[in-house]
Formats: structure tokens, C-alpha cells, sequence
């Protein structure tokens, strides 16, 4: 009678090969990683040119304004469709355009191209996937009634997008050229070594620091309000902008920095990394001297709405 041997893996054949699949998957897991760390980059790029567009299609029914250079009187009655104060709710108010939980309520334009609260998350920053989804759940744009509730609105509603975003403002942003800056990921650097952007005139009037509705603080913590125009002084403020000296930019910020900086790094954006676009609808995927190349050009702007450029930018912190 045949006998058959069936001969299977020894110990020390299959621990070479599991310790070859460890190798392959140590070597491509990196490769993987980085792959995906660019993909969601070049998504967090299309969300910022989403935004351009909108704010584009707002300047082509307000003869060329932009949320930030409307009059006061016009500022407040777009505030005020979305935010009438009935029921006890707040009250919109031209300075809301400078207020990064509500500036995208100024017209249903904006909110409309946007579709609801997502079109401000960025992949790239997972801190704020979570309560950006809540306000996508709460139809779209985190509606609260007056109480906080959202089964008792009173009649009205008002969007906010808290920090739940990841996207920083710049309020230099107008029609005047396609050069202007108009928002950036969150990590981006700026001058608050002065509180810079406070006290500042817009069209509709004065910002001052603090105030009801001005959530550009954290406590003792400024930054979530800043100067782009490093080194040179608040052109808003003090005229110090020239040709001969434009300032410099502060790096993107990544989570290394040091200090309350911190809360406004992304995880998937490393330190130098960040994206921005302009009024034109460009978008750029920038280091650090692409940022500074950015803000160069948008302070050589000639026939700005304010007479000189705006450097003011918002930007939330997680």
C-alpha cells in the first residue's frame, strides 16, 4: 500500500515569511500614508476654491462688494434676512462679516453655492470633523433657535460655524484685483505680537476690539485674529505699508510650534504646508515662500475699496 507525506511550512520557513510581509508593509504603509496625506490636500484646495466662487458670486449681485466692503446699512439688512432677532435670537449686524462664525450668512448666494457647513472642512484636519458633521446634521448649517434648542427656534435661526472650520478669512478680500487674497487653511502663520488688526476702518465703519459678537479671541489668546503683514506694522492702522517695505510672512504653522499656536495647526498639513486662494478663484497648494510671494502681490494691489491693503485675516482655532 502507497503512502502519502504531505510536507507543509516549517516554523522557520513561515516566521520568513511572515517577517518578509512585515518588511513590504513597512516599507509601503509610508508610502500609502503620504499618498493619502496629498490626496486630502488637493480636496482641502477644491473646498477653498468652492469658497472663492461663492464670494465671487455675491460680488457679481452686489456690484462688485464683497462681505467685507458693503456699506453699513447694506451689511446689516443681508445679516439681518438670516438673523432677524425674532424670538429672542441674535440680531445680525454689518460687523458679522468680520465675525468667522457667521461671515457666510451674509446672503443665501454664499450658502446656496456652499451647500452646508462641509464646504469648510478640510480633510486635512480631522479636529473639526466632528462638530462639522453635527452642523451638517442640523440641517446643514448647525441652525440653533434662541435657546440653543433645535426643536424650538421661535421663528428664527441662525447659522454658525463656531470653530467647527477650517478655513482662515482674509478681509482685504474685494473685487479690485484678482491678486487679492481671500482665504487660507487655518494654519496659517501672521503678526498678533500686538494684538495687530484691532481698531481698524472698514467701509461700514470702525472694528473695535471685543464687543458682543466678536468671537476674534480665545480668552487671553488673540491669534485667532491676526496681521499678515509681518514686520512692518497694521497697515490698516498706521499707514506703515510701502513698497519699500512690505513685510515679510510668518510661517505656516504645524504642530510643532510652540505656544497657544497650537490650536491652529492641521494634522495633515505639515509645518510650511498650507493652501490659499485668491478672488480670482486661483488656488495655490503653498509653502512658505509661495505664501509670501501671495502676500506680496496682494499688497501691491492698487485701487483697493479701502485705499490701501488689508492684511486683517480671521482664522479658527480647534
Amino acid at each position: 500500500m502507497k503512502t502519502h507525506s504531505y510536507k507543509g511550512f516549517t516554523l522557520i520557513e513561515l516566521l520568513v515569511v511572515i517577517a518578509i510581509i512585515g518588511i513590504l508593509a513597512s516599507m509601503l504603509l509610508p508610502t500609502l500614508a503620504k499618498a493619502k496625506k496629498k490626496a486630502n490636500r488637493l480636496k482641502c484646495a477644491n473646498n477653498l476654491g468652492q469658497i472663492s466662487k461663492a464670494v465671487t458670486s455675491f460680488g457679481t449681485e452686489m456690484d462688485g462688494c464683497t462681505p467685507w466692503t458693503m456699506t453699513s446699512t447694506d451689511g446689516t439688512a443681508h445679516y439681518r434676512v438670516y438673523n432677524n432677532g425674532g424670538g429672542g435670537g441674535w440680531r445680525g449686524s454689518w460687523n458679522w462679516a468680520f465675525d468667522p462664525h457667521h461671515w457666510h450668512t451674509a446672503s443665501s448666494i454664499i450658502t446656496m453655492d456652499l451647500g452646508s457647513a462641509k464646504a469648510f472642512l478640510s480633510p486635512s484636519d480631522p479636529k473639526v470633523k466632528g462638530g462639522n458633521e453635527r452642523k451638517v446634521r442640523d440641517q446643514n448649517w448647525g441652525w440653533r433657535g434662541a435657546t440653543n434648542d433645535g426643536n424650538k427656534n421661535f421663528g428664527w435661526k441662525y447659522k454658525t460655524l463656531d470653530n467647527d472650520q477650517s478655513y482662515a478669512i482674509c478681509f482685504g478680500a474685494d473685487g479690485s484685483s484678482g491678486d487679492n487674497l481671500l482665504a487660507f487653511t487655518r494654519n496659517v502663520g501672521g503678526d498678533d505680537s500686538a494684538r495687530n488688526g484691532y481698531d481698524f476702518t472698514y467701509s461700514a465703519g470702525t472694528m473695535r476690539r471685543g464687543g458682543r459678537r466678536a468671537h476674534y479671541n480665545w480668552g487671553s489668546d488673540y491669534r485667532k485674529y491676526t496681521n499678515m503683514h509681518v514686520g512692518g506694522g497694521d497697515p490698516m492702522v498706521n499707514s506703515a505699508y510701502n513698497a519699500a517695505s512690505k513685510g515679510g510672512a510668518a510661517p505656516w504653522i504645524g504642530a510643532s510650534t510652540p505656544g497657544s499656536y497650537k490650536y491652529y495647526s492641521m494634522s495633515g498639513l505639515d509645518e510650511g504646508q498650507g493652501n490659499l486662494t485668491t478672488m480670482d478663484g486661483a488656488v495655490q497648494q503653498a509653502d512658505d515662500a509661495a505664501l509670501a510671494a501671495a502676500l506680496k502681490r496682494h499688497g501691491e494691489v492698487t485701487g483697493t475699496d479701502h485705499g490701501k491693503p488689508n492684511f486683517n485675516t480671521t482664522r479658527p482655532r480647534k
